[in-house]
């Protein structure tokens, strides 16, 4: 199952092993995460400096602490909407919510009885589904949707995007948001001499609930306390991800109006590290949604490294990756179109098969990928 990264990384330079459950004590919680969750057991990665403890799941580093959070909220409620049913969990989502859109650019702000309202208002749907699901062909692949209700349309729209707003998105982030064109994109490489692609598989449903609680957590406690922290964030994940019953777990959906400015925003950190490494090596980086693209001003075979940049990355993030090419003559062809000179046009169907260079695996893979085995 492929997975993705988590907003913060463990600050560990040297970190350790452990063995065996009696190294530390949050080890006792492992087997309670791992069977609500259904994921493998991890290995455990812990900085005694510090004090930070993250788990590595094969796929993506996540904060022990934040899991544990989610964990003991998801255990309080039997379905998603049931929070709102129990009076302190309510009253805590409101002075959550309220505290973190209070200076969202309106003229009155959010106030309490207008929030209140509009939870009541969602509460009434619980006895419907909160998501409408199908599937739908595009171009020939099939793409799983997931629309929300009106109910909750309306609560993702006036209040939960106010939130996700408020974190930094990067600046070479540029699918999605305002400003942005894939030729505009393009042209901010320009001129190039040779180009890395590759894309994110199945980038909605890799960013999984554990990363999204985990956002909106870091952003409560900024101002919140803990319980009320965990309350919010627990509330806000719920009504942002989607169950994907292929596999029995919960992510961002396809079809919600939030889900975009989301997944840039929790890709922030892996940006700001692509845009140091490709920087240090004179190359030049940005992201279309889950498309990455790599160019240099070299016209020789860099794609050696490229693709270290791409498995120095993914050695701190846990990234999954595929359809990686490497091209080292015009026309290049980059997000459906062609690039010759400084032109910019629509590119055929099939054009791009010859002119890409499949980078082999083993060169952008990381020493986890080999070594690492679960305890």
């Amino acid at each position: 199952m492929p997975k993705i990264i988590s907003q913060k990384k463990p600050q560990m330079p040297e970190p350790k092993f452990f063995e065996n459950s009696q190294d530390f004590e949050d080890m006792k919680y492992i087997p309670e995460i791992v069977n609500y969750f259904d994921i493998p057991m991890p290995t455990i990665f812990s900085d005694k400096n510090t004090g930070y403890t993250a788990a590595y799941f094969g796929g993506p580093w996540l904060n022990m602490e934040n899991l544990m959070h989610f964990s003991k909220y998801l255990s309080d409620i039997q379905y998603p909407l049931n929070a709102l049913e129990m009076p302190e969990k309510k009253e805590n989502i409101i002075n959550g919510i309220l505290k973190l859109t209070e200076n969202n650019g309106t003229m009155f702000g959010n106030d309490k009885d207008t929030l209140n309202n509009d939870l009541e208002n969602l509460l009434s749907i619980k006895e419907k589904r909160l998501y409408k699901q199908w599937t739908q062909e595009t171009n020939g692949k099939e793409r799983k949707l997931s629309v929300p209700n009106n109910m909750l349309e309306h609560m993702l729209k006036k209040y939960v995007k106010e939130i996700i707003l408020k974190a930094p998105v990067h600046k070479k982030a540029c699918g999605g948001e305002q400003g942005w064109s894939t030729t505009k994109m393009i042209r901010a490489h320009m001129p190039f001499k040779s180009v890395l692609s590759c894309d994110i598989p199945r980038a909605f449903e890799s960013v999984e609930s554990n990363f999204v609680f985990e956002f909106y957590y870091d952003l409560a406690r900024e101002h919140l306390p803990e319980d009320i922290s965990r309350d919010t964030a627990g509330f806000l994940t719920t009504m942002s991800t989607v169950e994907y019953y292929t596999y029995g777990g919960s992510a961002l959906p396809q079809g919600s109006p939030i889900s975009m400015v989301l997944f840039n925003r929790i890709l922030y950190s892996v940006d700001k590290l692509f845009e140091k490494k490709c920087q240090k090596e004179g190359m030049y980086y940005s992201r279309w949604v889950d498309d990455i693209i790599i160019t240099s001003k070299s016209p020789q075979k860099d794609y050696c490294r490229m693709a270290q940049i791409l498995s120095a990355v993914r050695t701190e993030y846990a990234m999954p990756l595929h359809k990686v090419f490497f091209q080292n003559r015009e026309p290049f062809y980059i997000l459906g179109q062609e690039i010759k000179g400084m032109e910019i046009k629509k590119s055929e169907n099939n054009a791009a098969k010859n002119a890409r260079q499949p980078v082999p695996e083993h060169m952008y893979q990381t020493p986890f990928e080999n070594s690492t085995e679960n305890i």
